[in-house]
């Protein structure tokens, strides 16, 4: 007997069980009177065999089948659920990122903007953010050298003394007293050309020393 017959036999057998097995199942489920209505029973769709939810050998597979298909619906919804939780809070991570951006922007703003002291601002108590530089009585700052006229003389008309003379712009009077941080107060007394609004040149008596100093970005109080 060759493989392929052998298999068709095995089919076959295989086959007739299954029928040997339903009418079994026919038979011990229905009343002997139902039997002479076989061809009803079969054909009627109360008694398809196909109904396999009318034998108590599968209702267990069915109760199993409806129970991992709710599972499979919870699981899906937890996933939803999961998917929408991270993406809200990737939201509000980019959000408070954002403001955050936006709030050292605004604060780097307010640092560097350039207020206009007028006159009627003169007597502040509040922080103004200045570029101070610093200069001294000789040539390289004042274009005069030392026993020619007007030499360590102010626009004010008073004598340059470190720790004292700032020249400051036209918005602020001579006699101004203004606290520079970390310098401490100074007097308004000399005026510049290149002195403008936000702009304190503050005088030593070294060129080393204003050279050192450079120029700063300093926080400055105008007293009165």
């Amino acid at each position: 007997m060759t493989k392929l017959n052998y298999g068709r036999l095995v089919v076959g057998l295989t086959f007739a069980l299954l029928c040997i097995w339903v009418s079994y199942l026919i038979v011990e489920k229905y009343p002997k009177e139902d039997i002479d209505n076989i061809n009803e029973i079969i054909h009627n769709k109360n008694y398809q065999i196909g109904d396999f939810s009318r034998f108590d050998l599968n209702q267990s597979y069915y109760k199993i089948m409806k129970e991992a298909e709710k599972r499979r619906l919870v699981a899906e919804r937890q996933a939803m659920l999961d998917k929408l939780k991270a993406e809200r809070e990737l939201e509000l991570k980019r959000q408070k990122l954002e403001e955050e951006r936006k709030r050292k922007v605004q604060a780097k703003k307010d640092q560097e903007k350039k207020v206009v002291v007028s006159r009627g601002q003169a007597d502040s108590s509040e922080w103004y953010l200045y570029e101070v530089t610093f200069y001294t009585a000789g040539y390289e700052s004042t274009q005069k050298r030392k026993g020619e006229a007007g030499y360590g003389v102010t626009a004010s008309g008073s004598y340059v003394q470190e720790g004292r003379t700032a020249a400051c712009p036209k918005s602020l009077d001579f006699g101004t007293k203004v606290y520079i941080d970390g310098f401490g107060y100074r007097i308004c007394e000399d005026r510049g050309n290149a002195i403008t609004e936000n702009h304190l040149d503050v005088y030593v008596d070294s060129l080393d020393k204003a050279r050192q100093l450079g120029r700063q970005k300093l926080k400055v109080k105008i007293i009165k």
